[in-house]
């Protein structure tokens, strides 16, 4: 998996989109990416999780009716995909990859191999999906005023949310992958006010 290049890919349309115009905190960013994870445990507490195969055959069918091999389904997605867990847990990814490369922080890519991923899923056993999330917003809360000067590095973050992924069996990458097709098609600031 090539993070520095989804890195730079994920802030340049976040910066197009607006959310860097102020050049706001690592602190800011942070707490946005908590927040991604309490909408986590939110969509787990209302059941709600993707379904995959629905989104698939309804984006194959589009694909098909436009001749397009690389059409977006959005109205598949809002119904199958948006505000899932799988989703949320890929709106955490992206958005520390957006301050990563806001940051010009370089990934050491060489730490994301399936074996390593596999042992940082193996922490998630026996906890409760809260429990899990909890255990990783720990992390996430222990940078001190900057992601540069943080004794937990950028490679552990994103390590936790891809382990906690692959215990809940998901295909994180492929949610990211999505998510960022959707954002792309999303206005100014999500339509948000940060």
């Amino acid at each position: 998996m090539n993070l520095n290049n989804l890195r730079d890919q994920i802030h340049a349309n976040a910066a197009v989109k607006g959310f860097w115009d102020n050049n706001p905190s690592d602190q800011h960013f942070l707490m946005l990416v908590i927040t991604e994870l309490s909408e986590a445990v939110e969509a787990d507490r209302k059941g709600r999780r993707a379904d995959i195969q629905d989104y698939k055959l309804l984006s194959k069918a589009s694909i098909e009716r436009t001749g397009n091999q690389d059409y977006f389904n959005e109205v598949s997605f809002c119904y199958h995909i948006k505000d899932s867990v799988e989703d949320e847990l890929a709106d955490a990814f992206i958005r520390l990859l957006d301050l990563f490369g806001a940051r010009e922080v370089y990934l050491n890519e060489d730490v994301f191999d399936l074996k390593t991923i596999e042992e940082y899923a193996a922490t998630y056993q026996g906890k409760s999906f809260t429990e899990s999330v909890y255990h990783i917003v720990r992390f996430i809360s222990a940078t001190s005023r900057s992601i540069e000067t943080s004794a937990v590095t950028p490679e552990i973050m994103l390590l936790e949310i891809l382990g906690f992924a692959k215990h809940l069996d998901i295909d994180l990458m492929w949610h990211v992958e999505q998510k960022i097709k959707y954002n792309q098609s999303r206005g100014r600031m999500h339509g948000k006010k940060y």
